[in-house]
C-alpha cells in the first residue's frame, strides 16, 4: 500500500486493520458512495501518520480530504474538548463526515464492549450522545440509528 511508509510502529488499543475492514464493510452494506468508504479507510491517517494533506487530496479528491480532516482530532486542543470538537466539525461539514464518525464510534463500541473495556465503552456512549446533539435535522441516514443502539445498551 502506498501509505505504509507513513505509519509508525505504535501499539493500538484495537486491531486497526480489522476495525477498518469491519467499518468499510458496514458502509458498503449501506450502499454508501465510494468516497465515503475511502474517507473511512483514511479517517485516522492524519492522526496516525505524517502524510501530507495534499497527497490525500491528489490521490482521492477534496471531498475525501475534507471528511478525513473533519474526523481528525485536534491534538493541540485540551484532551477533554477534542471529542466534542471533532463531532461538531463533522456535523458542520456534511452528513457524509458525520456518517464516517458514527460508523467509527459504533464499531469501536462493539469492540470495546466485547473486550470489556469499560472506560472506552463509556467514551463511545459520550460520542454517540454528541452525535445525536450535533446531527442536523436534515441528516436522515439510517446509520445514525446506531447512536440509539449504543445509548440503550447496558
Amino acid at each position: 500500500m502506498l501509505f505504509l511508509e507513513y505509519f509508525q510502529d505504535t501499539v493500538q488499543k484495537k486491531p486497526t486493520m480489522y476495525h477498518s475492514v469491519r467499518v468499510a464493510t458496514l458502509l458498503w452494506q449501506h450502499n454508501l458512495p465510494e468516497d465515503i468508504q475511502v474517507a473511512w479507510l483514511l479517517h485516522d491517517i492524519l492522526e496516525d501518520t505524517q502524510i501530507p494533506e495534499p497527497t490525500i487530496e491528489n490521490m482521492f479528491g477534496r471531498n475525501v480530504l475534507d471528511i478525513v480532516k473533519a474526523n481528525s482530532k485536534n491534538m493541540d486542543m485540551e484532551r477533554g474538548l477534542r471529542n466534542e470538537d471533532v463531532v461538531r466539525r463533522c456535523a458542520n461539514l456534511n452528513e457524509s463526515a458525520l456518517i464516517v464518525k458514527m460508523a467509527d464510534v459504533y464499531d469501536n463500541f462493539l469492540f470495546y464492549t466485547s473486550e470489556e473495556m469499560i472506560q472506552e465503552t463509556v467514551r463511545c456512549k459520550e460520542m454517540a450522545q454528541l452525535i445525536k446533539r450535533y446531527k442536523k435535522p436534515t441528516y436522515k441516514h439510517e446509520l445514525f440509528d446506531y447512536a440509539d443502539v449504543i445509548l440503550s445498551s447496558q
